[in-house]
């Protein structure tokens, strides 16, 4: 739940070249900060826990990044994808590329 909220800020963020206006993202720090106070119990471990989780996020956004892409391209062409064809935008836009003069095969 916390890296989901806060992927999205970072995705707009390294789409949009600078960070999100503050408050538009309050809800998801608000509630990602919540769940954190209720695991932790404390202010500085819950604000430590938060700092990781968005680290996380962020490092699965970097890995991910051209699935990211793909998606949002494939979107603004068809509007809706299913969740089948989002699961194979995704695994082409992160399969490592064939070596020249190779074919892939299906088993």
């Amino acid at each position: 739940m916390g890296q989901i909220n806060l992927a999205g800020q970072i995705a707009e963020a390294r789409h949009a070249g600078r960070c999100p206006t503050r408050y538009s993202h309050l809800n998801d720090n608000e509630q990602t900060s919540n769940y954190g106070m209720e695991i932790c119990g404390s202010d500085e471990e819950g604000s430590a826990w938060m700092n990781l989780l968005f680290i996380r996020a962020r490092n699965r956004l970097d890995n991910s990044w051209a699935a990211v892409e793909a998606l949002a391209e494939e979107l603004l062409n068809r509007e809706t994808i299913t969740g089948a064809q989002a699961r194979e935008i995704i695994l082409k836009a992160l399969a490592p590329p064939m070596p020249a003069g190779r074919t892939q095969t299906t088993f």
